[in-house]
Order: C-alpha cells, then structure tokens, then sequence
C-alpha cells in the first residue's frame, strides 16, 4: 500500500537496516581493510533484502516508481524528512565506500588497464579445470578455438573471476560454460546502484545467482571486458558499472576482426 502512513514505517525500517550494515561493515574496517574487503564485504549484500522489501510493501518494483510513489506523497512534511533521512544514510553508504576504495587503492600496485599498453600477461593464475598455474600469456596467441566468428579471426575465449577455485569449478558446472576459466584475487564493493539493480530483480520476482552454502564466495561481482592481441596488448577495456553493463556483442567482435586483419597486414609486411 501506499499511503503515508505505511511509506514512512517503511522507510524507516529501510534507514535503520541500513545504518545497522553501515555501522557493522564500519567496525570490521576499524580492524582491517584487508580482511574486510577479502573476507567481510559481502556484509553490504544484506542489504539488497532491505530494499527490495522496501519495494514489496509499497507494491513497486524498481526504484524510479519507489521515488514517483515519495514524490506523489511528498506534501507531508514527515514523508519529506523522512525520504531525506534515506537519502543521507545512501550519500553515507557512499563515502564509506569511497573511504574503502582510497586505502585499497593506496596500498594496491596493480596497475590501471589502458589500451595500446601490455596487459599484465605474467600475472599468477590458477586454471579453474586442471588447478594448474598459469598466466594470461599462456591464453595469448593459437589455442582451442569454440566459436566460429572468433576463430574466423584467430581469437579465444577466457573467462577470468575471483573468488575460491571450487566455487568457479561448480559455476561452470552449473552453466555449462566450454570456455577457458582461470581466477584471480579481486574485491567487489557494493554501492548503491548495484544493490538497487539485485533489489529490485527480487522485487519483481526474479531468481538471482544462488550463493554455495559452504563456500565464501560472491556470484553476484561486477566485471568487464577485456579484448588483447596475439602480443599481450590491450586492445580494448570495458569496465561495468552496474552487473548488467556489458558492451555490445557484435561491437567485440567487429573490434576483434579488425585487429585481426591489422595484424594479418602487420604480419604480411614484416615476411616481405
């Protein structure tokens, strides 16, 4: 429902929840960064139950409706107040995730991805099917070939995640996924419009990505798009902003194409 009544008891179950996480999330980082952003951070997950409840009791289901809905009550001084209380916990919810980020980064030495520069093609990995140690350069260059537009242009496929290696070998089994996999450390950090995007896919009823009961993993982790030569050069970079932004399909494979046919010419020139 949703008269005022119901919208301010909503939205204030909605701020207290997600002070709670905040003030959880703030002690475990008080510790140690490291250990939250590793192990702790899934914490701020909790907090997809919050809104999409939220979206439930007032029979919406994305939150522009949530917001058309405060804006057609926002006469009341009360539903005013309180729409701003929610607003101010979030801008909260946001710095601390700024905070987190500026210590992560402050003591991270992996470099930024740019293209036209090498990818980190030594970097340790482990092959999610045979837990052997690799590195990216070993996906470089002529390998198993699965799909007939990227083989047409001497390409391959790697899926590249983070998390525990069983928890990657069950996601390919329960996809059925026939491509390459190898993992790496990462992190995942949980900010608003992520939580906003799984929120409101429970609200309307969708399944979402089971967590392995026994595991500490994360299934739900944001990615991108990565596209490098037969060299080790970065090609073209995609970095998702929310789970999902993902570049067009054709766009990829016109890009791998390309630098295909460059490097064929390139090839050619330097045999003459």
């Amino acid at each position: 429902m949703g008269d005022t009544e119901n919208i301010l008891q909503v939205l204030s179950l909605l701020v207290a929840g997600i002070e709670k996480i905040l003030k959880t999330s703030k002690e475990y980082v008080s510790e140690s960064v490291d250990v939250f952003v590793q192990e702790k951070v899934g914490v701020l997950a909790s907090a997809i139950g919050l809104y999409s409840k939220c979206y439930q009791s007032l029979d919406v289901t994305t939150k522009a409706d949530f917001e058309k809905l405060i804006g057609q009550h926002y006469r009341s001084l009360a539903v005013q107040y309180a729409f701003e209380e929610l607003m101010e916990v979030e801008r909260d919810w946001q710095r601390f995730l700024e905070v987190v980020d500026q210590s992560v980064t402050a003591s991270d030495t992996d470099p930024v991805l740019h293209v036209g520069e090498e990818a980190p093609i030594d970097a340790s990995l482990v092959d999610v099917r045979t837990d052997a140690p690799v590195t990216l350069r070993h996906y470089c260059g002529a390998g198993p070939l699965l799909v007939e537009t990227i083989t047409e242009c001497g390409g391959r496929v790697l899926v590249l995640s983070f998390g525990v290696l069983e928890g990657a070998r069950r996601w390919l089994a329960d996809t059925q996924c026939h491509f390459d996999m190898a993992i790496d450390t990462d992190r995942q950090v949980w900010n608003m419009a992520t939580i906003n995007y799984y929120a409101e896919k429970v609200a309307a009823r969708e399944t979402l990505p089971a967590t392995y009961k026994d595991l500490s993993d994360d299934p739900h982790q944001l990615g991108g798009d990565l596209v490098l030569d037969s060299s080790g050069q970065i090609v073209y970079v995609y970095c998702s902003e929310r789970p999902a932004d993902r570049p067009d399909v054709h766009s990829l494979l016109d890009i791998m194409l390309t630098e295909h046919k460059t490097e064929r010419k390139t090839g050619g020139e330097e045999g003459n």
